[in-house]
């Protein structure tokens, strides 16, 4: 977590403006109970010398606790080492990667528990190393199995755009793939055994998303990849949305198998404070870490997967009221909401880091986080006459006094073995798929579980499972307890199910109705200088709806388009193509290739000019039968070879591809004649 700093605007006078007042603001006013923080990281309190470590954690909490914090959020794992022994993960670099003889974590968690603060395990998720660990560490170091030197689906590092793993420090951190399974499967594992082995009051969780990138998507690595294109993106979702959901269903089996074993503990975590900007934020400027971090907080938030949050409201040049309102209006009270702030190395004003402090309370806040302890001295005293007596930690009737229930389990094949991916759908769920239309499709982990949170007792509900290639299975007549966690196992036969879905016509225009870029199109280019732009002439081919087509003129040599379409069912398809009469269409011997999953499996030229009445304003045949997938693994490329490429007759335009499946052949009736 990296300190900032700070351009603020001290709106005293607007600390109980209107303008945020919330059903919260009335809550702050007339109970006590708020979260009352501090982050002490990993830079601070570990030290070689046993002694001098042991006195500092003593000093931490009993000087918390003598300015009336709460709680305390106490890192123990960095990037895939730890402060506890581990039966996975190698001991920190402060020990030289060996045992120092003794258990911080526990020294650290009793120690809180005697000063009266709640314990908060603070842990990395998605870091896998900071520095290159020594080659053989014991128990050996992820950078070691998993890192720069693994190969192919073994390397669970974050891929670039090209599908090359970054082995450059990004932000100073080697980060993992938020879309790997088996990555996120380790994270959950390390998460649950601190939870399952120590009486910690809860599990506090950073670097929950990819290293900010402005220039690329994160991460192509080829499983994530894969999973993408196939079962792993069951509402077809763009690659946004989807690797946002990556995140987000980590977060919630999280919470699900700490709720069968540990109910009470609590789970938070810190995104980024600059979450959402667009037009209806309060905020506006710096900062967009739903974009460019695949940080979907409010979510978390609101579908339970968090018991707070603690989002990190402390950048350059960012407004802390607007930030805090955003989180607040955003999340619709779902549950608290901890501000956090941060002193910038001792140089930020005490008064405005006590006006924040009172901001959180006028708004309506559940608490407030400073960041970092070790900075925090020569505040102690002012921030006493703030934190005048102590207070109670915010109640969480969801804990306490809970109305729905948890389901929870893990889908095996016939023999036995977890299945990724397979789906889960719960036919009463309130959380519902990406389009609203249906209920949520939940997938299991690499580990074949799966968690469904805030699901209403006091009914039967039904649970469907499914995986592509096997008959589902359904589970009728499940009743789920209040504050309890059902756990639902499910195991697939060998029998191959007969196709419920016939494979269905699919056409991809550049534009849809609304004149909107189609997510299922693409463009690849070779050179900076090459655009593509948009033209009005549209095919008049049968089953076009969209408005208007791509083109790239002056320069275009080499570039592409790309249609993917995502299919329903596996099949032979027949491929076409259309183009309008524009007369600046001229772009002979158009290279078009059919990919499935980065093999090609037929390519050909076609002459997409106007002049060629065989594919103006009709569908003209590419390619077919060919045998495709279920998904989105197959895409067609259009790529322009014209050397001459002009914005004046030397366009290569692109208007639709269609996907006709070739019918089943059917086996005649059988008729009996006399004889």
């Amino acid at each position: 977590m990296p300190s900032h700093g700070f351009i603020r605007y001290l709106l005293l006078l607007c600390m109980i403006c209107a303008d945020f007042a919330s059903p919260r603001e009335l809550y702050a006013q007339n109970t006590n109970e708020e979260y009352r923080m501090a982050w002490v990281t990993r830079l601070e309190w570990p030290n070689a010398d046993q002694t001098k470590a042991k006195t500092y954690i003593d000093n931490c909490m009993s000087s918390l606790a003598a300015n009336n914090f709460n709680a305390v959020l106490f890192q123990v794992r960095g990037q895939c080492d730890v402060h506890y022994p581990s039966p996975d993960e190698p001991w920190a670099t402060t020990y030289q990667w060996k045992n120092p003889g003794w258990n911080p974590l526990q020294y650290a968690l009793e120690a809180a528990h005697k000063n009266g603060l709640e314990f908060h395990a603070y842990i990395n998720t998605h870091v896998m190393s900071r520095i290159t660990p020594p080659a053989e560490t014991t128990p050996q170091h992820l950078y070691n199995l998993h890192g720069p030197n693994a190969k192919g689906d073994d390397c669970w590092l974050i891929h670039d755009r090209d599908g090359n793993p970054v082995k450059q420090p990004s932000s100073g951190y080697l980060w993992m793939s938020p879309g790997h399974p088996e990555a996120s499967l380790w994270t959950r594992r390390q998460i649950l055994y601190v939870v399952n082995n120590y009486t910690v009051d809860g599990v506090h969780l950073d670097r929950v998303r990819t290293p900010t990138s402005y220039n690329d998507t994160y991460s192509h690595d080829p499983v994530t990849v894969r999973r993408f294109y196939g079962e792993g993106n069951p509402d077809g979702v763009g690659w946004g949305d989807f690797m946002r959901r990556q995140i987000t269903d980590d977060l919630r089996r999280i919470y699900g198998q700490i709720a069968m074993t540990r109910p009470k503990c609590k789970m938070s975590a810190t995104p980024l404070g600059a979450l959402l900007t667009d037009e209806t934020s309060h905020h506006q400027g710096y900062g967009n870490a739903y974009r460019y971090c695949y940080q979907d907080g409010y979510r978390w938030v609101k579908e339970g997967c968090l018991d707070f949050v603690v989002p990190q409201i402390y950048y350059t040049g960012v407004n802390f009221q607007n930030l805090l309102a955003d989180w607040l209006e955003r999340t619709d009270a779902h549950r608290p909401i901890v501000a956090g702030s941060a002193t910038d190395s001792a140089t930020v004003p005490i008064e405005e880091l006590l006006w924040e402090y009172r901001n959180m309370r006028s708004q309506g806040a559940s608490g407030w986080s400073v960041y970092s302890y070790s900075s925090i001295g020569t505040y102690l005293d002012a921030i006493k006459q703030q934190f005048a007596a102590p207070a109670p930690v915010p109640s969480m009737p969801w804990k306490t006094s809970p109305t729905c229930g948890i389901l929870t389990g893990t889908v095996r094949d016939a023999e036995g073995n977890p299945l990724t991916d397979a789906c889960v759908v719960l036919a009463d769920d309130t959380l519902k798929n990406a389009s609203g239309t249906a209920p949520y499709n939940h997938l299991t982990g690499a580990d074949g579980f799966y968690a469904i949170l805030n699901v209403p007792a006091g009914t039967t509900h039904t649970l469907t499972f499914s995986k592509w290639g096997k008959a589902s299975v359904v589970e009728k007549g499940v009743i789920v307890r209040v504050g309890k966690v059902t756990n639902i196992d499910a195991q697939f036969t060998n029998v191959v199910p007969e196709p419920t879905e016939d494979p269905e016509e699919i056409i991809i225009e550049t534009y849809d109705s609304a004149g909107v870029l189609n997510t299922n199109y693409s463009e690849e280019l070779t050179t900076s200088s090459q655009y593509f732009g948009r033209t009005v002439a549209k095919s008049t081919a049968p089953g076009l709806i969209g408005s208007g087509a791509r083109y790239i003129g002056t320069g275009g040599q080499g570039a592409s388009g790309v249609f993917r379409p995502r299919l329903t069912a596996a099949g032979n398809y027949n491929i076409y193509v259309t183009l309008s009469s524009g007369s600046n269409n001229v772009s002979p011997g158009v290279v078009w290739d059919v990919v499935t999953d980065k093999t090609s499996l037929t390519s050909g030229t076609v002459d997409l000019s106007y002049t060629n009445a065989a594919v103006v304003n009709k569908w003209y045949k590419l390619a077919g039968p060919v045998s495709l997938p279920r998904g989105s693994y197959t895409c067609v490329r259009l790529t322009n070879t014209n050397p001459n490429s002009s914005n004046v007759k030397g366009r290569m335009s692109m208007d639709a591809v269609k996907f006709e499946p070739v019918p089943k052949a059917k086996v005649g009736e059988w008729v009996e004649y006399g004889f």
